[in-house]
């Protein structure tokens, strides 16, 4: 079996707070409390892996399908966006400007972890570049839920899923999201933009 490795550096991992306008997070927010389209099932790619199962596992990752016996692997929550029109169309337009680039989109959806759901290292895809937003109104650091980052060179980058921050970072480099502490009851929320920037 091949082991992923990582690709890039920590340096490439970008951090913006106050993405949004207030209005438009709490649109975030509100739709994926109230949205009854959570399913669960979804879970991170196994890093140990080679390409052909890779591209199984990530086929049943994207469609929420998966065994619940697998030992390898927890999972969590997934609610698919791609298709509604305030995350493909109008926060896309957000994400366009903020980064200066512009994109196809692969998909959107958000994820969801309460405790014990921790993800497990792995790379979003070999070419495109993943947007994501933190989405809980409120977070305290105490509740834990830091996505982890580990580059090409075994640098480890901790960042905490503050409310209305998003991190913009290379599908290639190795990551996952940790799970709330006990302290937290509800569910850590995340929007994932899983992009491919359009050639010039």
């Amino acid at each position: 079996m091949e082991t992923l490795v990582s690709k890039g550096k920590i340096t490439d991992v970008l951090v913006f707070d106050h993405v949004l306008s207030e209005e438009d997070f709490m649109c975030v927010y509100r739709h994926l409390c109230f949205s009854s389209k959570w399913s669960f099932g979804s879970h991170s790619q196994r890093p140990d892996v080679g390409e052909d199962n890779q591209q199984i596992i990530r086929l049943n990752s994207y469609s929420g399908i998966r065994s619940h016996y697998d030992p390898f692997v927890t999972p969590f929550w997934r609610m698919e966006l791609s298709e509604e029109k305030f995350f493909n169309t109008y926060l896309m337009d957000k994400i366009r400007k903020l980064v200066q680039h512009d994109f196809e989109i692969e998909m959107i959806y958000a994820n969801g972890q309460t405790y014990g759901q921790s993800g497990s290292f792995h790379q979003d895809h070999h070419e495109g570049h993943t947007f994501l937003l933190y989405s809980n109104s409120h977070w305290d650091v105490e509740w834990g839920g830091n996505t982890v980052f580990m580059d090409e060179d075994n640098v480890l980058k901790y960042i905490p899923p503050i409310p209305n921050r998003a991190v913009y970072f290379p599908g290639t480099i190795l990551h996952y999201a940790e799970s709330p502490t006990r302290r937290y009851s509800g569910l850590r929320m995340t929007v994932a933009f899983k992009l491919f920037k359009k050639k010039s």
